[in-house]
């Protein structure tokens, strides 16, 4: 397959202090005809019982340039 995923390594963990968790990963991926490193720097908050918010950034450094995403995850239990 072209472009394929040669090899790929990743390490994260979590931290946490009463209601909020922080947490990262890390990652680098080699693909055939690029390589890519990757991060995201999280952490998550439980508003209530049912709802936690959790905010990232997620940087991007591959063949192409630097790049960065901004994400809110929302999640509810039933």
């Amino acid at each position: 397959m072209e472009g394929g995923c040669r090899n790929y390594a990743g390490a994260g963990g979590v931290v946490k202090y009463d209601k909020v968790s922080f947490g990262f990963f890390l990652d680098y991926a080699d693909y055939t005809t690029a390589h890519e490193w990757a991060g995201e720097v999280t952490c998550r908050w439980a508003c209530t019982s049912r709802v936690t918010v959790q905010p990232a950034i997620h940087l991007i450094r591959n063949s192409n340039g630097n790049y960065a995403a901004g994400l809110l995850r929302m999640y509810y239990v039933w």
